[in-house]
Order: C-alpha cells, then sequence, then structure tokens
C-alpha cells in the first residue's frame, strides 16, 4: 500500500515530458491500494464486532456498528465540501 502512495506522490509531483501517462499511472496505482486494502485491512472493522459481541446481543450489536458507519459517512459526507474551503484558507495563508 505504501508503494502504491508513494507512485502516486511521484507521478503527482513528477515533471515528465509524457504527461499522458501521468493519469493512468496515477489510477492504476490508487486502484492497486483500494485492492490491497480491501484484501488485507479493509474487512477488519467488520469482522470485529461480529466477534466481540456475545451471541444473543450480535445482531443488535452488528445492527448498531454498521448504522453508526453510514450516519458519520453520511455526515462526513455532506459536511466536507462546506468545510474545505475554510480548510484550504486556513493551509494557504
Amino acid at each position: 500500500m505504501a508503494i502504491a502512495l508513494s507512485i502516486v506522490c511521484a507521478f503527482t509531483e513528477a515533471h515528465l515530458s509524457n504527461i499522458d501517462l501521468r493519469p493512468h499511472v496515477i489510477y492504476a496505482s490508487v486502484m492497486a491500494y483500494n485492492i490491497i486494502y480491501g484484501l488485507t485491512w479493509g474487512p477488519i472493522p467488520w469482522l470485529l464486532p461480529a466477534e466481540i459481541f456475545p451471541q444473543r446481543a450480535r445482531s443488535k450489536g452488528m445492527a448498531l456498528s454498521t448504522c453508526s458507519n453510514w450516519i458519520f459517512d453520511f455526515v462526513i459526507g455532506m459536511w466536507r465540501p462546506t468545510l474545505l474551503p475554510g480548510v484550504a484558507a486556513a493551509i494557504t495563508s
């Protein structure tokens, strides 16, 4: 995963004579990162609650875990466009 992100960083900042190659390499590296993450660390947050909760509370615990995941993903997705200009202004000033 670190290699894929290093390639993304290198090709984002590189001054290449062949500019047509850059987006394809960046896209392939991001896809490689997503595939590697999905096959290694990605499923762990979904497996741990299923193993932590006792059998009698497992279905309710997994429902609460999944619901909180979706709610916080939605909140972050909705707030990101409004927060991003403020963060960018703070970084550039």
